[in-house]
């Protein structure tokens, strides 16, 4: 089977999948009983509409725990799904609302060294992208940093896939970089032959966050594509360099890889950006 690369394939089929509740997705399906982060500021209501009385407000970072999805849609910046009964701290005191599913982090994750320091996201928005010669409907996350439980900074990058598209965020520390004190990674994958498999690198240095890349990988039962960075600690060469090592090839009798490809280019954090080395 040919490898497919994701590099930019993201979502004509959010339409769809924006009409379908069905629910499986993690973006709009918060378990019962479990608790999550506020992914942004947003007001707690009497009822799960907009023009229900306002309870409190909740900032970026709260904790909420949702004790039930209601059947009630509301639609924001293209984004439709559910609201939530939730319970939370209203200044001291245990209360009880209704806050609307968009507002509601998918993930979150600390730095690799620092529990003082949160990474979080969730959709920002759904909007049109233009591709060139079509545009499309496209998921956009937005990624949360807080130190000491303070908003710090926020970039907001388009998602992978499809609203089915499996998920994750990860802190990885500086490995070595001078500049930066936490390399992250936001992973897509469909888990699938043919499906989505992608990596977003984000650079946090302590005050701003810079979208780094996405880097896309494709596998089927015969062959092997991958893209991804090697950083300083990772590799004996020159330091600060960071490799995006490209490498191909099959798999043996044993599903073990052989490697018919290998392809390095080195680069450079300064500027706030990528600089290729002659």
């Amino acid at each position: 089977m040919r490898i497919v690369f994701f590099i930019i394939m993201l979502l004509q089929s959010t339409l769809s999948a924006q009409n379908d509740y069905t629910f499986n997705s993690l973006y709009r399906s918060f378990e019962e009983g479990k608790s999550f982060y506020v992914l942004k500021q947003s007001t707690i209501h009497a009822a799960p509409f907009i023009t229900a009385a306002v309870l409190g407000e909740v900032s970026t970072g709260t904790v909420i725990r949702v004790e039930g999805r209601m059947d009630e849609i509301f639609k924001v910046k293209g984004f439709r799904t559910n609201w939530y009964r939730v319970t939370f701290d209203n200044k001291g005191e245990l209360e009880e609302g209704y806050l609307w599913g968009g507002n509601i982090a998918i993930n979150a994750f600390y730095a690799k060294d620092n529990p003082k320091v949160l990474f979080l996201y969730g959709v920002d928005h759904v909007g049109l992208v233009n591709r060139g010669n079509y545009t499309e409907e496209s998921i956009q996350l937005g990624l949360y940093v807080l130190k000491n439980s303070r908003v710090q900074d926020s970039v907001v990058f388009e998602a992978m896939g499809t609203l089915y598209t499996k998920t994750q965020g990860k802190a990885f520390g500086k490995k070595g970089l001078e500049a930066i004190k936490e390399i992250i990674e936001i992973a897509f994958n469909d888990g699938y032959c043919g499906g989505v498999a992608a990596t977003v690198t984000i650079f946090w240095d302590g005050q701003k966050l810079h979208y780094v890349n996405l880097l896309s990988n494709g596998f089927s039962t015969e062959t092997f594509a991958n893209r991804f960075y090697l950083y300083p600690q990772e590799h004996l060469e020159k330091e600060q360099t960071i490799i995006l090592r490209k490498e191909s090839g099959t798999f043996d009798a044993n599903k073990n890889p052989v490697y018919t490809r290998q392809v390095d280019t080195r680069y450079v954090w300064i500027g706030n950006r990528l600089n290729r080395q002659p």
